[in-house]
């Protein structure tokens, strides 16, 4: 299992995490959830459009049943102050 954290760890984009969540969360969950929110970190600032932002908010409820609300919360936060011109991303968020 600490192999698969490690490869996730250098490839760390949303998918990657997503498809080996299920493994690692068991045992690695402070680390899953680290690992999604410098991803979607990163990816908010090079994707635009609502599809974009719809699949932000699907991983923000992954960290939600990860246990890690209040990390979520703080994403978001983030993304309200951050990207507040952003209208599309302002609804998704609010269906969170």
């Amino acid at each position: 299992m600490e192999r698969l954290l490690e490869l996730v760890r250098r490839f760390p984009d949303l998918q990657t995490i997503g498809q080996y969540e299920t493994y690692l969360a068991e045992k690695y969950t402070p680390e899953v959830v680290e690992l999604y929110v410098n991803a979607l970190l990163a990816y908010m600032k090079t994707n635009m459009g609502r599809s974009h932002y719809k699949e932000v908010c699907r991983y923000l409820r992954r960290v939600i049943k990860l246990g890690a609300r209040e990390k979520a919360n703080e994403v978001m936060s983030f993304f309200r102050r951050e990207y507040r011109q952003r209208r599309a991303l302002m609804e998704e968020l609010d269906n969170v």
